[in-house]
């Protein structure tokens, strides 16, 4: 039979298997890791980087007030007849989302105060990327959606939209 024995670097102790090895030498030599999603903590580097593989942010459930893994999942269990449909809800306004990813893009959209974005051309403040691009073509002067009757150039898809009833109500 072979006989491995591993030695601490600091003490020079001797040990007969990788366990009884890594439980004397962790506290010496690796400082504790904690996994920020669940504050578990871990004394070798590579058990926490085996932990976060399978470590995913707890959710409260609005329903049941449990923390899960899956709310996604965990909802259907409230609402098995809702799958496929709208189960988030925004505690602010209620409105529905089918996805978390939606709901928490809402939020950040919708109810933040937090200004993400900056015009670069006057500063004005904007809590989406795609809001201040829409903006920023103000001053650029970028009118990428043109009137095929008139050929009059807009900012934006809307505003050819509405510009388009005035030739429909001049054809009446």
């Amino acid at each position: 039979m072979h006989n491995c024995r591993l030695c601490c670097a600091k003490c020079h102790k001797l040990f007969d298997n990788k366990r009884t090895f890594n439980n004397h030498i962790c506290p010496r030599v690796f400082k504790r890791s904690r996994c920020a999603p669940c504050g578990k903590v871990f004394q070798l580097p590579s058990s926490l980087k085996t932990h976060k593989v399978r470590c995913k942010t707890r959710t409260l459930c609005y329903v049941c007030g449990k923390n899960v893994r899956n709310i996604t999942q965990h909802l259907l269990t409230h609402y098995p007849q809702k799958r496929g449909k709208a189960i988030f809800k925004c505690a602010q306004c209620n409105k529905p989302f089918s996805y978390m990813t939606n709901l928490k893009r809402h939020i950040t959209e919708v109810h933040s105060i937090e200004v993400r974005y900056r015009c670069q051309y006057c500063s004005k403040g904007f809590k989406s990327k795609h809001n201040l691009q829409v903006h920023e073509r103000i001053h650029v002067g970028v009118k990428k959606h043109v009137c095929n009757i008139c050929e009059k150039p807009f900012l934006e898809k809307s505003y050819l939209k509405k510009h388009l009833r005035v030739h429909s109500q001049n054809d009446c």
